[in-house]
């Protein structure tokens, strides 16, 4: 069917433009569901802690909020034990940014505030210990996902937000420029299992 832009105005409207926010094709099947509720402009992520919180956490996160900020910028998301608070790095709700990383940042800060709730060590939390990643393997099984892959994330997008941290081996002296305070791994970079064997040093931040 053809027609000129002011017939097909007249037939079907004046059709509004959408600004896109990036969605990989690979969506975790277990993620999809959750995805689908913070697509657009103004996310309801609110919403989706609480729907997640009902669902995997057993309603018992409902004293902490979840906010998002433009501080803590060493991280994308951050859980204050003490003011029961969960941030999100601002970044996360930009356009071109993956929402399934929107995602799987809120049920990593909710895996620590669960771990907080039943009674675990903080410092030990904080630090990532054995009860927070017992629960974060529970939440893998749960979505049939990985939720600290971060494969899906568009580093390039990241640089305009002061996220760059740069780590280099403390053998070979490669350099690594990453978005957050983690050091290169082979989830993300396909090199690594090569400079593993080959040089087997440690990547330390500069």
């Amino acid at each position: 069917m053809r027609g000129s832009k002011r017939e097909w105005q007249r037939m079907f409207g004046r059709q509004p433009r959408v600004n896109l926010f990036r969605v990989d094709c690979g969506v975790p099947e277990g993620l999809v569901e959750f995805v689908g509720l913070v697509l657009g402009p103004d996310p309801n992520y609110r919403g989706l802690a609480k729907l997640l919180d009902e669902r995997f956490f057993g309603g018992r996160l409902r004293g902490f909020t979840v906010w998002r900020t433009k501080d803590y910028k060493d991280c994308f998301g951050y859980t204050d034990f003490l003011q029961k608070k969960i941030f999100l790095q601002e970044c996360l709700f930009s356009a071109g940014i993956s929402r399934t990383w929107l995602v799987r940042i809120l049920v990593h800060e909710l895996c620590h505030a669960h771990v907080d709730v039943m009674g675990g060590n903080r410092v030990e939390n904080g630090s990532h210990g054995p009860n927070w990643r017992a629960e974060v393997e529970r939440l893998n099984l749960a979505l049939r996902c990985n939720i600290e892959d971060d494969s899906d994330v568009n580093w390039r997008r990241l640089r305009g937000f002061g996220l760059e941290i740069l780590y280099r081996c403390d053998r070979c002296g490669m350099k690594q420029v990453r978005g957050i305070r983690r050091p290169p791994d082979s989830i993300f970079y396909s090199w690594f299992p090569r400079h593993e064997k080959r040089c087997g040093g440690i990547f330390v931040e500069a």
